[in-house]
C-alpha cells in the first residue's frame, strides 16, 4: 500500500511555519503566532485583519487636520471673544456721550470673569502643542511602518511590493517580504505569544482528534 504525502499548510506570514488554523475574516492559513482570539468574537482572526483598520485611523492625516484645525479655531475664537470682554468699552463709551456709563455698567454684568479667560488661552496653547506632537508623531510612524513591511496609508502587508495591492500606495524603498509581528504587537500592546512547535502541535492535535472521535462501549442490556 503506498502512502500519499499529506501536504500541510504554511502560515501565510512564516512561510517556514506549518499553520495551525485560518483566520475567520480573511480565510488564509496562519500559525499560532500570527492568530488571535477576540472576546465576544467566534474564531480567531489574523493579525493583519486585527491591526489594518487601527494603523489606518492612527495614521489619517486628514482626520487629524480636521479634527485639529476645527478644535483650535474654536478654542482660539473663544479665548479671543473672552479677552476681548475683559477690556472696558472705551470706544463705545466715547460715542454714548453723557450715557457712558450705561455702557460700562452693561459691560460689567455681562464680561467674562479673568480666570475663566485666562484658563481658555491656557488650553488653547496646550491645544496647539498637542496637536504638533500628536501630528509628528503619526507622521514618524507613516515613515516607520513600510519598514516592518506595512502599508503606510492602508496598513495591509506588502510582502515585498513597493505598491500597496489593497490601495495603490506607491513605496519609494521596497519593504521587507514578511511583516515583523513582534514589532506590531508591541506596538499594538497585544498579549505576547510564543511560536510552538510543529510536533508538539500535530502531537495535541491528533489528541484532540482520537478523544473526539473515541468509539464509545456498547452497553449490552440484559434479555427480558
Amino acid at each position: 500500500m503506498v502512502s500519499r504525502a499529506v501536504k500541510l499548510p504554511k502560515c501565510t506570514f512564516h512561510p517556514e511555519v506549518i499553520a495551525v488554523g485560518k483566520c475567520v475574516n480573511c480565510g488564509r492559513y496562519f500559525c499560532n503566532f500570527c492568530l488571535e482570539v477576540v472576546e465576544k468574537l467566534v474564531g480567531e482572526r489574523c493579525i493583519e485583519c486585527l491591526s489594518a483598520n487601527e494603523l489606518k485611523q492612527r495614521t489619517s492625516i486628514k482626520k487629524f487636520s480636521l479634527l485639529y484645525v476645527t478644535g483650535f479655531l474654536a478654542s482660539l475664537t473663544l479665548a479671543i471673544l473672552g479677552f476681548q470682554s475683559i477690556q472696558p468699552p472705551y470706544f463705545l463709551s466715547a460715542l454714548m456721550g453723557e450715557y457712558w456709563w450705561i455702557t460700562v455698567m452693561d459691560w460689567m454684568e455681562k464680561k467674562t470673569p479673568e480666570p475663566i479667560v485666562w484658563l481658555a488661552i491656557v488650553a488653547t496653547i496646550g491645544f496647539i502643542f498637542f496637536a504638533f506632537f500628536d501630528v509628528r508623531g503619526t507622521l514618524r510612524l507613516r515613515r516607520t511602518l513600510p519598514e516592518h513591511g506595512f502599508c503606510p496609508k492602508c496598513g495591509k502587508v506588502l510582502f515585498g511590493n513597493r505598491i500597496c495591492q489593497n490601495c495603490g500606495k506607491e513605496l519609494l524603498i521596497p519593504p521587507p517580504e514578511f511583516p515583523d509581528i513582534k514589532w506590531l504587537r508591541d506596538y499594538l500592546k497585544m498579549k505576547e505569544k510564543t511560536m510552538v512547535s510543529y510536533e508538539e502541535e500535530l502531537a495535541k492535535r491528533k489528541k484532540e482528534i482520537r478523544t473526539k472521535y473515541r468509539r464509545r462501549k456498547r452497553i449490552v442490556r440484559p434479555p427480558d
